[in-house]
């Protein structure tokens, strides 16, 4: 008797506990505004160039990071020079001396060679532009990401 108790209580909590999971999805509606940003790009004339060490510091954020210091370290050089303060550097050159350890690399020194350039007049661009089809030939309409045909392995079983 016991034992048909203890078998039916056991049956009861096994089929009681199962666990219903219920989704939803909301319509998405893409809420993108095409609007761009333009400005007008004035570089200078001289080329300049600066060996930049990498600190510690900076070479663990990766060499892309390595890259954008050694850009600043530049561009506040030509300011200190010049008197001039440039917005960015066009047409840059990286020059890269890694160090390789048995594990990983190390960042001694970038060699960085560029135009200074300043940006001015930023103004959007008229709505002629994005009527246009060509110019909106390779726009992303999924600007939130939201499609579910991403491609991937995935993709080729459907």
């Amino acid at each position: 008797m016991k034992k048909s108790f203890f078998l039916i209580a056991t049956v009861l909590l096994i089929t009681a506990c199962s666990t219903v999971t219920q989704t939803s999805r909301t319509i998405t509606t893409p809420s993108a505004l095409l609007s761009a940003t333009v400005a007008e790009l004035y570089p200078s004339e001289e080329r300049y160039s600066m060996r930049v060490d990498i600190p510690r510091g900076v070479y663990r954020g990766g060499e892309e990071n390595s890259k954008n210091y050694a850009e600043y370290q530049l561009l506040e050089k030509i300011k200190k020079e010049t008197g001039v303060t440039y917005d960015m550097l066009a047409d840059a050159e990286y020059t890269v001396s890694k160090e390789s350890f048995l594990f990983y690399k190390n960042i001694d020194y970038i060699i960085v060679s560029g135009r200074p350039a300043t940006l001015n007049n930023f103004h959007s661009l008229n709505d002629s532009v994005w009527c246009n089809p060509v110019f909106r030939a390779c726009y992303d309409n999924d600007v939130d990401n939201t499609s579910s045909n991403k491609g991937g392995l995935l993709n080729i079983f459907k």
